[in-house]
């Protein structure tokens, strides 16, 4: 029987550098062996020695360090003494078959058939035909067994390849480059290795503050001038010369109302739509526009008691404290209020879509915009209408990683310790939460308006609010916001924020 053959189970890789898939292919390398080599097969892994910035950039030692640091239990396999060696498959079948009859090799399942092909057509050969010089190998079995589906372009494990890793390393991509390695491998671990994958490719280690929002300052311009807004690792002053400043452009604030939180379901429409525009230059108001959005037939049969759609919806008011009723949604965001004019939701997504396009370099301004411009967006889709990309400014991730860090920054400071303790609240066990919510903004800043919830209104604290940031942020450019700008802009990295469950103790 095969099982009574001594066997060796190997796997062989560049690992440059280690990721998530490669732990796939160390799980499927020891169940291999306890499968099909049993008591009577010895398992190892091998690391290429290949060194070259464009696909090798780690050396040998680095991987090996990288690799007992994401998987322990699987790299106590990793054979010292055979691992010295340049090795090269021939030679790993040479120097095995010393030792063993049967041999066993596990990879991506894209390579199964030509690693087997190799193999097996040097097996036996000798003279000319040799794999090396006055050398051969002669096994009574050979085979090359999956790891399991490899595609480098799927999500997760499956397509979590090295090459990906190097182009989010050069790239400065932080958080491209994380997901590609194991939980528990660690944050410091994980620029520590993207930092040498860079130094292997002939790039520059990037310092703390500049991979915090998993980009490089540089890439940060190059996409701002592209569009693309995103908010990333700068002092205040910087931030104030690039993200906020917008001479030559048009300012316009906005904000939706809507009856949920998923565009994609019919009756969780539009219920209302303000803007106003502002010159960038001199910050005088140029226009503005504010509807109401009619019902539609699916969302009054929401609103009707026993409808399926309404049974649908109070199932889930029973089962979340914080789901409301769609009566209770339009009486929060006054609906029945006349304070603007009732059109069709395809006619207000038109209107909003022209008045942005009448302005010389818009930039929309929201809190929570991605949130806002994913509802436009899917909601035009629904009508045939095609949302074009803007720049735009999320003033609630402004404040989560900007102002916060300042009013917590700056000691000393009446007017910022007012605001900060005004938006601060405290849990049972002493930890300090810092609210980012437009409402408890507006009245931290003492903006005086009334009628949260109300798109106008809204727009209007929104208008106040982001006046307040930027008049803070030129009043204290010099602050060093970078220690507890970190903590804050990894939060907003990782999105909501997971408490650890501590169990409960036991009573004795």
């Amino acid at each position: 029987m095969a099982k009574d053959l001594k066997t060796a189970v190997f796997c062989w890789g560049r690992f440059n550098p280690p990721t998530i898939g490669h732990g796939k292919l160390l799980d499927a390398l020891i169940s291999v062996a306890k499968r099909k080599g049993g008591r009577n097969s010895d398992t190892f892994v091998l690391v290429s020695h290949s060194v070259d910035s464009e696909k090798n950039p780690l050396t040998k030692e680095q991987k090996v360090f990288y690799l007992k640091k994401m998987f322990p239990k699987q790299m106590k396999y990793y054979d010292v003494e055979l691992n010295k060696k340049k090795l090269f498959l021939r030679l790993i079948a040479i120097i095995l078959n010393k030792y063993y009859e049967r041999l066993i090799m596990v990879v991506g399942s894209d390579r199964v058939r030509e690693f087997q092909t190799e193999l097996d057509k040097f097996n036996g050969a000798t003279g000319d035909d040799a794999p090396l010089k006055g050398a051969s190998y002669s096994y009574k079995e050979i085979e090359v067994v999956s790891a399991g589906e490899r595609d480098p372009d799927a999500e997760g494990i499956s397509g979590m390849s090295a090459s990906k890793m190097r182009a989010a390393a050069a790239d400065g991509d932080l958080k491209s480059f994380k997901s590609g390695v194991p939980r528990g491998f660690g944050a410091r671990n994980t620029i520590n290795m993207m930092n040498d994958v860079r130094k292997g490719m002939g790039l520059d280690s990037l310092k703390r503050n500049e991979s915090l929002m998993l980009k490089t300052y540089t890439k940060f311009k190059k996409e701002i001038s592209e569009g693309i807004t995103k908010l990333y690792g700068l002092s205040i002053k910087e931030l104030l010369d690039s993200v906020l400043n917008y001479k030559g452009k048009t300012l316009i604030y906005f904000d939706t109302e809507t009856m949920g939180l998923s565009p994609k379901k019919d009756y969780l429409q539009l219920t209302e739509i303000a803007a106003i525009a502002f010159d960038g230059s001199t910050f005088k108001e140029i226009d503005k526009i504010d509807y109401k959005v009619n019902l539609l037939q699916v969302t009054k049969d929401v609103l009707k008691p026993g409808t399926p759609e309404r049974i649908n919806w109070d199932s889930h008011v029973k089962a979340s404290d914080k789901m409301k009723t769609p009566q209770q949604i339009l009486k929060m965001t006054r609906y029945g209020s006349k304070t603007a004019a009732f059109i069709k939701e395809v006619h207000a997504l038109k209107v909003f879509f022209e008045f942005i396009d009448k302005f010389t370099n818009p930039v929309l301004i929201a809190h929570n915009a991605p949130f806002d411009l994913k509802y436009l967006g899917v909601r035009a889709k629904k009508y045939g209408i095609t949302m074009k990309k803007y720049e735009s400014l999320d003033t609630l991730e402004l404040n989560k990683m900007y102002f916060i860090p300042l009013l917590k920054s700056v000691e000393g400071s009446k007017e910022l310790d007012v605001i900060l303790k005004s938006l601060s609240t405290y849990t049972t066990t002493g930890k300090r939460k810092v609210s980012s919510t437009l409402g408890n903004l507006s009245y931290a800043m003492k903006i005086d308006v009334k009628g949260w919830h109300n798109a106008l209104a809204d727009v209007e604290m929104l208008m106040g609010v982001l006046a307040k940031m930027v008049e803070m942020f030129k009043k204290y450019q010099d602050v060093d916001i970078s220690k507890l700008h970190r903590g804050e802009v990894l939060r907003v990295a990782k999105g909501r924020h997971k408490r650890k469950h501590t169990p409960k103790r036991k009573k004795k």
